[in-house]
């Protein structure tokens, strides 16, 4: 995997992101006995308060708007 700098031409930036990850749960002998669904919404925010364009500390937020966990 390979990743690039973050960039942005916007003083303030918002990205909304919405998970959601299906397992199976399984018993110490290898059965499985049951799922779990995680659903996350959250919130990524960048407000360059320096105008560089460039993430700098502080300037980024992640904030937990909802999550769930769903034992089936």
């Amino acid at each position: 995997m390979t990743s690039s700098p973050f960039t942005s031409k916007s003083p303030n930036t918002a990205i909304h992101v919405t998970t959601q990850d299906l397992r199976t749960i399984y018993a110490a002998d290898g059965t499985p006995i049951g799922t779990l669904s995680i659903h996350e919404n959250s919130l990524v925010k960048f407000e360059d308060t320096n105008g560089n364009g460039q993430p700098d500390p502080g300037e980024i937020t992640f904030q937990f708007d909802h999550f769930r966990l769903h034992c089936g």
